[in-house]
This record gives C-alpha cells, sequence and structure tokens, in this order.
C-alpha cells in the first residue's frame, strides 16, 4: 500500500531511539504503515507523510510549522502566506541579536531545522522575497539577499547607538562594527534611519570618510 505525500497519519507505535515505527493511517480501510522520522514522536500524536513506499513512509510531526502543508499528493505545497508569517516571527524573536535582519541562507538553515524541512528551498524563499505587500523589506547587499524588519522596529539599534555616541560623538561604521560587532548592513539600516529621524548629521570628506555626528548632551 502506498499513500500520497502531505496524508495525515497517528503514530501507533514509536521507537524514540531509532525514531522508527508505526502509523495509522484512515481511508477506506485502516491500515498500519511502518514509519520513520527525523523527528522526536509519541504513540497517538498527528503525523504527516512526506514520503511515500510501498507500506513504509517518512514522517513529520503534526505541528505549528507542518500546518502550513496544504494538499495532498502531486498537489501538495506549502502556503506562502504562512511561511511569510514565520519568517516575521523569526526575524522578531532574533532581533536583538540580529538587528532583525537575516539572510536567505540563514532562513533556509532555519526552515531546516523545523518540520518543513522536506518542502523548504532557496528556490521557494527568494520567491517569498518577490511577493508583494511584505510585512518586511528584502534587499540585496553584496551578492547576498537579506530580509529585513522595517526600521521602524529599529529602536533598540538606536537606543543602542545613542549610548555609544555619549563615550564618543562621531561614530563611523568601522567605529560601530568594532564596538558592537553588527553587520555592516545593521550598521548602516539604523544609522540612516537616524540621520531621516535627525539623530545624527551625516557628512563625508576625503579626510574623514564617512562620519555620523551625534549631538553633545
Amino acid at each position: 500500500m502506498k499513500i500520497p505525500i502531505g496524508t495525515k497519519v497517528t503514530v501507533d507505535l514509536w521507537d524514540s531511539r531509532n525514531r522508527r515505527g508505526m502509523v495509522k493511517h484512515t481511508g477506506d480501510t485502516l491500515s498500519l504503515l511502518r514509519a520513520e522520522s527525523d523527528f522526536s514522536l509519541d504513540k497517538g500524536q498527528g503525523a504527516i507523510v512526506v514520503k511515500s513506499y510501498e507500506n513504509f513512509v517518512k514522517i513529520i510531526p503534526a505541528d505549528e510549522f507542518s500546518k502550513a502543508i496544504t494538499g495532498t499528493g502531486k498537489d501538495v505545497k506549502v502556503d506562502k502566506e504562512a511561511l511569510v508569517a514565520f519568517i516575521l516571527t523569526h526575524l522578531y524573536i532574533s532581533i536583538e541579536s540580529t538587528g532583525g535582519i537575516a539572510s536567505i541562507l540563514d532562513l533556509f538553515h532555519f526552515f531546516k531545522q523545523t518540520s518543513l524541512n522536506e518542502f523548504i528551498t532557496l528556490d521557494k524563499l527568494y520567491k517569498i522575497s518577490k511577493m508583494s505587500s511584505l510585512p518586511f523589506e528584502c534587499i540585496s547587499d553584496e551578492g547576498n539577499l537579506f530580509f529585513v524588519l522595517p526600521d521602524s522596529e529599529r529602536t533598540q539599534d538606536c537606543r543602542d547607538l545613542i549610548a555609544l555616541a555619549k563615550e564618543d560623538p562621531v561614530l563611523s561604521v568601522a567605529k560601530i562594527r568594532h564596538r558592537k560587532h553588527w553587520s555592516d548592513l545593521r550598521i548602516r539600516k539604523t544609522l540612516n534611519y537616524m540621520v531621516k529621524k535627525k539623530f545624527c548629521r551625516f557628512e563625508s570628506s576625503y579626510k574623514d570618510g564617512e562620519v555620523y555626528f551625534f549631538p553633545k548632551n
């Protein structure tokens, strides 16, 4: 018996150590199939088939991520709007360490740790970046594609640079990189936003290069 990819099944018996066991599939009749998974599962837990062979399936847990999977067989796909929501949540959760910036490779590796690992490709993420009305920016920088939260969410980074400017009111990308260990994209996005909001003033000269002047308090 071979059942379509995307079919929902229930874990019946499971060896947590070897991540193998049996699952129940309720179709025209109740069937038991051998199964394996890359994830820890428990008896009675819902799961979704991601690879199907004769009387044998590979499954993922039915969780928050796999809810984005729709259809079965040749019609199985991952809902794009759900992927956008997952990306947005990831950017917010990691904002303290990343400034709300993630490269396409960062997101690819993130999704590979979730139950969507069999469905996510770089091409899918690239197509997401081309969607209209996204709640984040998609920026090409130095040959890489980045997913970036709106500048209005950059308040903590602004506070950090204001605190840094109390020690040195003339900052540059290099100075901030040395002190904060941020990416250049994160630094430039924050500084440009602060210039726009008149928190600092930008000047460029042959002698000093590109510098940002902060008011002395």
